[in-house]
């Protein structure tokens, strides 16, 4: 994925990821418990980062509200 890859991009990559590793892929292989409990370990990763995203984006459109609701500093004598 390219770095300077857009948020929309970054979101649907780890969605894709997401659902690669869908349990419903894997009953085939039910008696293999390793191989599923690996697939959930993936599946709950690739959501972790997914939620990461969607967090660190919350905060910043916090950060920025916030900076732009405080006044501006004046100098004493400025129109």
């Amino acid at each position: 994925m390219p770095v300077n890859s857009d948020d929309a991009t970054i979101r649907l990559r780890y969605l894709e990821l997401k659902d690669s590793v869908a349990p419903e892929k894997f009953e085939a292989f039910a008696a293999n418990g390793d191989l599923l409990l690996a697939a959930e370990q993936l599946r709950s990763r690739y959501q972790a980062a997914y939620d990461s995203i969607i967090n660190a984006r919350k905060i910043e459109a916090i950060a920025i509200a916030m900076r732009e609701s405080q006044a501006k500093r004046r100098r004493f004598g400025d129109p």
